[in-house]
């Protein structure tokens, strides 16, 4: 067999079995000294030094998403879910059975921090920098396995493995494809999942190579393999792409620990080393397969056979951004291909047969490379083969796949460079030249997921004609108060898609802003006749002939809510408003508790129950209400206004003109607090200054208050007393 050539990660065949790893050394071969003490304090200094520069590039890429919004998918998973909105563990299991570890993380989340996006946020940065610390740490091990190897064969000396690491960790940490995994808070389970899957991997690593005083002993063997089992059962229970781990650990024993050897030895080694995941990963895989043809048929998307063929297209749509990450986009236009004859699919299919080829071809004087290619293709297997996703393409799916072309990249400095302390010193440069580079395209992609009109804006203009980013833009700008911008994507939604119910459903609501409730009773008639069941139509229909005095049309429309989606807190909100309007309060305490049973956060509900307490002298009762909404809401100022109503009545004035100063502070257009807060200032604790100043903050605010003239005079009188 050939000499691999100087300065390369070399894979000389091994003459011993492949059973445990690399042969220890012979006791008379002695270690080469790498230097002087300076020298090594020097080397020393300037990795340290590179590593913090890395570090310091990715902070400066990720720290400003700390205060990015929600986004997307995160109302669904986060904020609207009110399963994970109370830390019991059985309650959030339920809320997704096949990603629980994900959802406990959520529910922590949402237990110390509520729904500030900052926490969520922290949690996936953490998480990333963590994955690059095992990236770091696994791409070191190999490389240290395969220098060996090659020193124990007489062959070169490798380069040391720091800067081939640091540079596979700043491709890993700070390319701009991986924004969208880390920046994007729902899509933590893709980079939750790689934390485990690379802390199995590290685990097997342990496990499966020497130590310096001989082989691991069979205890900690076990107990490392059982860490790195625990670690993949987790990596599952947090996203499927967690099956990929024991498929790593294959090429791993192929190519790192067993390169050569009789199917006996390999087969020995893979009961020994490799059994538990197998069986874990079949019946995981037949359990998850099982239900998820249950709850839907994938098929409905596409065909296996075209979303294979289109996968061909994506997956090398995925390696060209790798080397060129522009026209990112969260939602991509990517059309199914139906033959396997067209040129994009057949172009597309001999890029991929040739990357394996040269994987295999690899395998020997370059095991590395041909590992990372190998696990790049594995890792991209779980979501871009043949089972159909409802997306062709989404950039979170190359997260875990990324540790391939990070190997991959540790390669290069030892091919460019014949000397291996020199490809070292081009190693660290190239980590520092790419990771500036990334960085700050990363932090460029970064910017456009701050908000929800940021990141629509950008996506509906590389997808122009696709439904989806056409329908969020217009949401985005209705938000925004940009209705008749709104109206008109709306509209395009629909010539698209007649059939969108919901483009219909919010078209309505557009119209209705724009003053013209009549054209959107009739979007909402519509909506009615495509999809009977849409949340909420029946609300707003009966809350148009609720407004006109149609009392008898309104209580019709409510009902239908209620008998199409009976778990709908707003159609009982609504059937008490109905109750209420009619003189029957206690059939209006009936629903407005029954709303609050399926919405336990319904302010508007829990604000009209804490009045009808008030007026009826239950003040108890009205009390609990306004905290209530207090304690998810601290800044509610209706809720404080009510609570001050609550208070005054109960005979604490000086707390009720508190509690009516912080709802005026909490809502700088509410006026009527400031004028119940200087009524009480100056009639019941003879403040006469300190109402005035509160009386001329209401008129500030609102000269034309129904209260003003009254407010005029007693400023008037004060004037008077004062002169």
């Amino acid at each position: 067999m050939a000499r691999a050539r100087k300065g390369s990660i070399s894979a000389r065949r091994r003459q011993s079995g492949p059973g445990d790893g690399p042969p220890r050394a012979k006791a008379e071969k002695k270690p080469k000294p790498s230097g002087t003490a300076g020298q090594q304090s020097s080397g020393l200094l300037w990795k340290s030094l590179a590593a913090a520069a890395v570090l310091a590039m990715f902070f400066a890429a990720y720290w400003g998403t700390l205060h990015h919004s929600f986004q997307f998918d995160d109302y669904n998973i986060i904020v609207n879910n009110e399963r994970i909105h109370r830390l019991h563990l059985p309650t959030v299991i339920s809320s997704n059975f096949f990603r629980p570890v994900l959802f406990v993380t959520f529910a922590l989340n949402y237990h110390f921090g509520g729904a500030d996006p900052f926490g969520y946020h922290l949690v996936n940065i953490g998480l990333h920098l963590l994955n690059m610390v095992l990236v770091f740490h696994v791409i070191s091990i190999l490389i240290g396995v395969l220098n060996r190897r090659s020193e124990l064969d007489d062959g070169p000396r490798a380069a040391d493995a720091f800067g081939p690491a640091l540079l596979g960790t700043a491709i890993f940490g700070l390319h701009p494809l991986q924004t969208e995994s880390v920046t994007y808070i729902a899509s933590r389970s893709s980079v939750l999942c790689t934390t485990f899957v690379l802390l199995t991997v590290a685990a097997f690593l342990a496990a499966r190579i020497e130590g310096r005083n001989g082989p691991v002993s069979a205890g900690r063997r076990w107990l490392l393999l059982g860490a790195a089992t625990i670690s993949f059962i987790l990596g599952v229970a947090t996203k499927e792409l967690g099956i990929a781990s024991p498929l790593l650990l294959l090429l791993l024993e192929f190519l790192i620990f067993s390169p050569t050897g009789g199917i006996t030895a390999r087969a020995r080694a893979i009961v020994r080393y490799h059994l538990p995941f197998i069986v874990l990963i079949l019946a995981g895989a037949g359990f998850r397969l099982a239900f998820m043809f249950r709850l839907h048929n994938p098929a409905e998307f596409r065909s296996p056979w075209y979303n294979l063929l289109s996968q061909f297209r994506v997956v090398v749509r995925y390696m060209v951004m790798l080397f060129w990450p522009v026209n990112q986009n969260v939602d991509p236009d990517v059309r199914t291909s139906e033959s396997l004859f067209e040129p994009a699919v057949l172009l597309s299919l001999l890029v991929i047969a040739g990357l394996l080829a040269l994987a295999w071809r690899l395998r020997r004087r370059q095991p590395l490379a041909s590992l990372g290619i190998l696990i790049w293709f594995t890792a991209l297997l779980p979501t871009s083969s043949i089972i159909p996703l409802r997306d062709l393409m989404a950039e979170h799916r190359v997260y875990l796949p990324m540790l391939g072309a990070a190997m991959v990249a540790a390669c290069l400095p030892a091919l460019l460079s014949p000397r291996p302390q020199r490809a070292g010193r081009v190693a660290v440069a190239a980590a520092l030249v790419a990771g500036l580079v990334l960085g700050t395209v990363t932090w460029q992609r970064n910017r456009v997921w701050a908000t929800n009109l940021s990141l629509w804006t950008d996506a509906v203009a590389k997808a122009p004609e696709k439904e989806r980013p056409v329908m969020h833009y217009a949401n985005a700008i209705s938000a925004v108060g940009r209705f008749e911008e709104a109206r008109r994507h709306y509209e395009k939604v629909l010539t698209i898609n007649p059939e969108n119910a919901t483009a219909r459903y919010n078209l309505g609501i557009i119209y209705k802003q724009l003053g013209d409730y009549e054209r959107a009773v009739e979007e909402w008639r519509r909506v009615v006749r495509l999809e009977p069941g849409h949340p909420n139509v029946h609300v707003n229909i009966g809350n148009y002939h609720f407004s006109k005095g149609e009392l008898d049309k309104a209580l019709l429309e409510f009902k239908a809510e209620v008998r199409r989606n009976p778990r709908n807190p707003l159609g009982h909100f609504n059937l008490g408003n109905y109750w209420r309007r009619v003189g029957e309060p206690q059939k209006a305490e009936k629903f407005w508790r029954r709303a609050l049973r399926y919405k336990n956060d319904l302010e508007p509900c829990r604000l009209r129950l804490g009045s009808l307490f008030f007026e009826t002298d239950r003040l108890p009762e009205a009390r609990a209400q306004f905290e209530a909404i207090l304690r998810t809401n601290p800044r509610s100022a209706p809720a404080m206004f009510n609570l001050g109503h609550v208070t005054y009545r109960e005979g604490r004035a000086s707390e009720a003109a508190l509690l009516y100063e912080r709802s005026a502070a909490a809502d700088p257009t509410f006026v009527d607090p400031l004028i119940n807060a200087g009524s009480i200032y100056l009639n019941e604790l003879k403040q006469p200054n300190k109402a005035a100043a509160l009386l001329n903050e209401a008129l500030r605010r609102n000269p034309d208050h129904p209260s003003a003239p009254a407010v005029r005079q007693t400023l008037t009188r004060l004037q008077g007393r004062g002169n």
